[in-house]
């Protein structure tokens, strides 16, 4: 966090860009925990579909 402000202080990139780079990594992070939940509910339903059969 500290390095978007410095960067935005010191200029060397607009605050736009570092908005930006913010909002896709936090996009990126979610999908990516979205998906590892979606694996583990389909694990944990396989498992038990196989107990029953």
């Amino acid at each position: 966090m500290l390095v978007g402000i410095c960067r935005i202080y010191f200029n060397i990139q607009y605050p736009s860009d570092v908005v930006s780079g913010y909002v896709f990594g936090g996009a990126w992070l979610s999908l990516n925990i979205i998906q590892l939940e979606i694996f583990r509910i389909s694990k944990k339903i396989r498992s038990d579909n196989s107990l029953d059969g």
